[in-house]
């Protein structure tokens, strides 16, 4: 099957000229960088995941090569709630704002993934929903903005699949950004984001 075309650059438009705050987001140097609760190899299964340059090298129903660069992690999502996929702690400055973006990829044609992104901060917790796209062997990006509060000054970014389906629930995520902006625009970013806010602490 021919590849999807693939873009020229690696930055997203929102951190065009920025410096990408994720700690290797890219996952060109594997599965590293980030806490996770699923195991990192092995044969495909629920909870498991790996960083390959194709899908299908995992499991031959699948179809998928990375978004940018050489490799990209690939997910066969949880059946239990609350598993976490992927965490990581970004030190951020107290009223700034910050965008952050990916892409993501179904492998498998059934029952595709949705994604939720949670920022937990000291100032509460914002939660954000990505649908994986309807068919495989295509990315979607994403993107959002997220304001640290005025006692921030760090975020745990975590992500869980909320698909709990055991057939398919099969996708790849990669390029994986975030950076400082100077002014957040409109809460509407992307047709396939959702915005929830959660466990706001009062004052």
């Amino acid at each position: 099957r021919k590849a999807a075309k693939l873009p020229t650059s690696t930055t997203p438009p929102c951190c065009a000229g920025k410096t990408n705050l994720i700690f290797k987001g890219d996952f060109e140097e594997g599965p590293t960088g980030f806490t996770t609760d699923y195991q990192n190899g092995g044969q495909a299964a629920p909870s498991h995941l790996w960083v390959d340059s194709n899908a299908a090298t995992i499991n031959s129903g699948w179809t998928g090569v990375p978004y940018t660069g050489k490799q990209f992690l690939i997910v066969d999502g949880s059946t239990k709630e609350n598993t976490l996929l992927w965490k990581q702690t970004v030190k951020v400055d107290p009223g700034e704002c910050y965008c952050f973006s990916g892409a993501i990829a179904t492998l498998f044609e059934v029952s595709p993934a949705k994604l939720e992104f949670i920022f937990e901060s000291n100032d509460g917790s914002e939660s954000f929903i990505v649908n994986a796209p309807a068919n495989p062997d295509s990315w979607e990006t994403f993107e959002f903005e997220w304001t640290a509060g005025p006692e921030s000054t760090s975020v745990d970014i975590c992500i869980f699949d909320r698909n709990l389906a055991s057939l398919g629930n099969d996708f790849g995520l990669d390029n994986l950004w975030m950076c400082r902006k100077s002014v957040c625009s409109p809460r509407i970013v992307s047709e396939n984001i959702r915005f929830l806010r959660l466990d706001v602490n009062d004052g």
